[in-house]
Parts: C-alpha cells; sequence; structure tokens
C-alpha cells in the first residue's frame, strides 16, 4: 500500500484550523504542487492574510498580467496549477469569502516594494480586489522550524517511517 504526502497533510489539515493553515502556507515550498494549499484557500474559515499571502507568493501578478486561461493551458502542469490556484483565489476574493477574522498581517506587497503599480490598480485581463494586495496590520507569522516545506514537524515521523518501507509516492 502507497500513502501520498498530500494526502497525509490534509488529513492533518482537516484536524486543524485557520491559524496552523496559515503557518503550513507561510513555511510552503514552493516548488511542491499545491493541491494543500488549494485545500486551504477553498475552506470557508481561511483568513484573508492567508489568501493574500498564497496570492502573492503564486507569483500571481505575472501570471494574472501576462497569461489568460488560453495561455495558461499551454504552459507547463506545474505553472498551470500555480496560474489556477491564483486565479482561483482572486475569484473567491471578489465573491467575498474572504475575512480578516485572525489578526494575521500578510507580507509587503512585493510589488509596491519594486516601486511598480499594484496589481490591482493595474489594467489586466483579470482585475485583482485590492484586499489581496493591501498590507493587512497583526501578527507576522514568520517562517518556523516548527514546520519543514510546509509540513508539520509532528508528521516527520510518519514521512520518515513512510519513505524507509518503500509508501511515500
Amino acid at each position: 500500500m502507497f500513502a501520498n504526502w498530500r494526502l497525509l497533510l490534509l488529513l492533518w489539515l482537516e484536524r486543524h484550523g485557520p491559524y496552523e493553515w496559515h503557518h503550513v502556507a507561510v513555511n510552503w515550498n514552493w516548488n511542491n504542487d499545491p493541491p494543500p494549499l488549494v485545500w486551504i484557500i477553498r475552506q470557508p474559515d481561511c483568513d484573508l492574510a492567508t489568501a493574500a499571502y498564497i496570492f502573492q507568493m503564486c507569483q500571481s501578478g505575472d501570471y494574472l498580467v501576462e497569461w489568460t486561461k488560453d495561455v495558461a493551458a499551454k504552459q507547463s502542469w506545474f505553472s498551470r496549477l500555480y496560474f489556477d490556484l491564483s486565479d482561483e483565489i482572486v475569484d473567491r476574493a471578489w465573491a467575498g469569502q474572504y475575512r480578516s477574522h485572525l489578526g494575521l498581517a500578510n507580507p509587503p506587497n512585493k510589488s509596491i516594494e519594486f516601486g511598480l503599480t499594484p496589481w490591482h490598480e493595474r489594467k489586466l485581463p483579470k482585475p485583482v480586489p485590492a484586499c489581496l494586495c493591501e498590507r493587512l496590520e497583526g501578527e507576522l507569522v514568520e517562517q518556523s522550524v516548527r514546520y519543514s516545506d510546509g509540513f508539520p514537524q509532528e508528521l516527520e515521523p510518519i514521512f520518515d517511517e513512510m519513505k524507509r518501507n518503500g509508501w511515500l509516492i
């Protein structure tokens, strides 16, 4: 029997809440494919700071400026996954799904730091809501040794055993 690392993390996420989901996002290894992040952004309790953080870390501005769904369809499967994630976050933000209820901060918008016009002020194929780009004040969650590549430390012994037994795919 083989186990999927994504499934193990999803089971952990289901047993935890929005604060821990935010920690997973902040500590995520962006070379991993995003199914756990997709699960997080689809939860009714996903905090605005978490959605905004994921959106910004997906380099969403670049995707949404240069790409449409037609262009995205011609890209690598990995790039399409992050385009679709960005696109879904924008749709959900416009629908009002995300609220700031945990008192969490999001990182400063990278485009503003580099003197570029913020995404929500640009003429884009798909407009970006300001709530995904504006600075949220509150607790700034930093990378933590409690997480490795987005995975909670408490899952490491399980991952190690799965690897030793050849069960991890």
